[in-house]
């Protein structure tokens, strides 16, 4: 039976996400007995390879509306020929935002400038200072696609050649500060961890006057669905119960604004599938 539903989310809102809609759900049932059927799976793809994600289910098997961020495997060559070339799925989307923040280590850092942007983190000055979310079988993308998209292939070389390590935010805030840290002294990490970076007193928070590195969380909506489900899903994404567990985590929700919101740069709100990765 088609899922309604699959949404591919971060770790800090899965729960609560898969939560709202299971209330929404038995809500749209007991109104007039329609059946929602929704999949929030507790680790990406179920435990399947990023590779195969959906890419081996049948056309009829595919879901209604596909829920996931922008450099999950809707970034790969193979999903693209697939779903959008094929035109299953319309033009996404962007529900939410991922944003990213710089988050300084003035101890490390000694007498080297405190960035100001993002751009910034290109200078000589910084070559082997800066620190991203991941490993090196899964880097974090987006600050290298932020210095292609605003200063072409050299800028993008420029910051990758100061990037010194990759790691897991909470290993990096365990280091912020002491003598020991040999991460970086500039980690551009997501939100939810870079404001707990600022209850640490060698700590400096940025956020650009831009606005934020943002990764778009993606709504793709098969063109083939029922009007009627379609109506029903755009329903619970109009409420804010759906837009409440990623407000808690930090990410923006553009249709339901609060007032701690982190501003996004516009070219994050633009470039929402960053085609120069196909």
């Amino acid at each position: 039976m088609r899922c309604d539903l699959w949404a591919e989310l971060p770790s800090p809102v899965k729960t609560d996400f898969r939560a709202a809609f299971q209330r929404y759900a038995q809500q749209v049932c007991a109104e007039n007995g329609t059946i929602l059927r929704g999949y929030i799976p507790a680790g990406m793809g179920a435990q399947m390879p990023c590779e195969d994600y959906l890419l081996h289910m049948s056309e009829e098997e595919l879901p209604n509306c596909y829920m996931t961020m922008a450099f999950g495997e809707c970034s790969m060559p193979a999903f693209a020929r697939r779903f959008l070339e094929t035109g299953y799925y319309e033009e996404p989307e962007a529900f939410s935002f991922f944003p990213e923040l710089m988050v300084i280590d003035r101890r490390r850092l000694g007498d080297r400038p405190i960035p100001e942007s993002y751009e910034d983190l290109a200078a000589p000055v910084y070559r082997g200072e800066i620190s991203l979310i991941g490993n090196r079988g899964k880097p974090d993308p987006l600050l290298p696609l932020y210095l292609y998209g605003k200063q072409g292939e050299a800028g993008m070389r420029r910051v990758l050649q100061n990037i010194g390590s990759l790691s897991s935010p909470s290993m990096t805030i365990r280091h912020l500060g002491r003598a020991d840290n040999r991460f970086g002294s500039i980690f551009v990490m997501p939100a939810l961890f870079a404001r707990i970076c600022e209850e640490r007193n060698a700590a400096v928070v940025r956020c650009p006057a831009s606005g934020a590195l943002a990764e778009p969380i993606l709504l793709f909506w098969r063109r083939d669905m029922e009007a009627e489900r379609k109506a029903l899903l755009k329903r619970f994404f109009a409420q804010k119960e759906s837009a409440a567990p990623l407000q808690a985590a930090l990410f923006p929700v553009p249709t339901h604004p609060a007032g701690d919101d982190i501003p996004i740069d516009p070219w994050c709100r633009r470039k929402l599938l960053y085609p120069e990765r196909f």
